[in-house]
């Protein structure tokens, strides 16, 4: 926390502060929640994390003798780790796929499509994982790095192969809006060459032309995209991407937080909790 106040470091990290107002509110409804017990750990898990994180982050800002490599190359290992691990991981099924009851009910009912999990313990974090990640190393690549480093294209060339493995639309479409707000960022800075600004526009033009192509001129391509937008099995009967269809696998959920929303619009029911866990019996802590 004393680190995480550092006011050396507080003008590059002080917008992310903007949540704590939030997190006050919730700290405050969370009492007539769910489960009050399950959502204090779980802030008490955050406020863990995100001091960890503005800590370190404002050391390295206010620190004069910090090795941008070695601390580049700190960073780097874990995500090389998640992103190649995760893909040298998909010949082996046995470690990659998600084998428990309910992940293989959810698949026979349709729900999902797809249990890879890589090297997370689960496809719903596996897939937007490698979205933020994508989002990470790009920006660290055309912002730091400045220049076509092979093994950022190799991390950055897996990345979208994984969204695609766990059929993870949320990681997709992290990975995409992710992208798109770097580049955006990027051509608006006021660092870098004109010349290194121009190289990563013309590349992000090519691949995203070659992409639409491929997508209109692949029937089977095209086909793998509808599926993956609908949230459908090859086996299933095809059907026309609409909005409807794309929300259709989620419509439950939907439907289920817009009606406990309608019983407490302003207060909620807490912090990250479910209402299943208001029946929650539990002998001690």
């Amino acid at each position: 926390a004393v680190k995480a106040l550092n006011v050396r470091g507080t003008r590059v990290t002080a917008l992310f502060w903007g949540i704590m107002p939030y997190m006050a509110w919730e700290m405050i409804v969370s009492l007539q929640g769910y489960s009050p017990i399950v959502s204090y750990l779980k802030l008490i898990l955050f406020f863990c994390i995100f001091l960890a994180v503005m800590g370190v982050a404002n050391e390295i800002i206010a620190s004069l003798s910090a090795n941008v490599r070695i601390l580049r190359s700190a960073v780097l290992a874990p995500i090389a780790l998640m992103i190649i691990g995760s893909v040298a991981l998909i010949p082996f099924p046995s470690l990659s796929l998600m084998v428990e009851k309910l992940s293989l009910e959810a698949m026979l009912s349709g729900e999902a499509v797809s249990l890879f999990c890589g090297m997370c313990a689960h496809s719903q974090a596996m897939g937007p994982m490698s979205g933020i990640l994508a989002t990470f190393v790009l920006a660290d690549l055309v912002f730091s790095v400045r220049k076509w480093d092979p093994f950022y294209l190799l991390m950055l060339a897996c990345c979208p192969l994984i969204a695609w493995k766990t059929s993870s639309r949320t990681g997709m479409g992290t990975l995409i809006v992710g992208t798109g707000i770097v580049i955006f960022f990027f051509l608006n800075s006021h660092g870098g060459s004109r010349k290194w600004r121009t190289n990563v526009l013309s590349v992000l033009l090519l691949l995203v032309t070659f992409g639409v192509v491929a997508l209109m001129t692949v029937p089977k391509l095209r086909e793998r995209a509808s599926e993956f937008a609908v949230k459908t099995a090859e086996r299933q009967e095809r059907t026309d991407v609409s909005v409807e269809k794309m929300f259709s696998s989620r419509q439950n959920k939907i439907d289920t937080a817009w009606y406990n929303f309608k019983k407490k619009p302003l207060l909620g029911n807490g912090f990250q909790v479910a209402a299943s866990m208001a029946t929650e019996k539990r002998s001690g802590w």
